[in-house]
């Protein structure tokens, strides 16, 4: 076997497992980014729930807050005719919850 012969056969070889190292490379690259993809998906949809929560809260706090002024306007009433209309106006708000 002569030294050109040899040395193609080297060269054959590295380019053989160059090919090899690329190929693992890019399936390693794949599976990264499916990995990132599906991470940011999920914290995505983590943070849309977050807020989707606290747009519930702050309602949901606006109205207990007038339920419980009107409570408060039924016990704090002067006459019957007043908390009559604040029982009223609490019931309203109470079945509108």
């Amino acid at each position: 076997m002569s030294s050109e012969e040899k040395w193609e056969l080297r060269f054959k070889a590295c380019g053989a497992i160059a090919a090899i190292v690329s190929a693992i490379g890019l399936i390693v690259r794949g599976f990264f980014g499916l990995y990132s993809y599906r991470h940011q998906g999920m914290a995505s949809d983590a943070l849309k729930e977050k807020e989707l929560r606290l747009m519930q809260y702050s309602q949901k706090k606006d109205v207990y807050s007038e339920l419980v002024d009107a409570a408060a306007s039924v016990a704090t009433s002067q006459t019957k005719e007043d908390a009559m209309k604040n029982a009223i106006k609490y019931l309203t708000l109470l079945l509108s919850t």
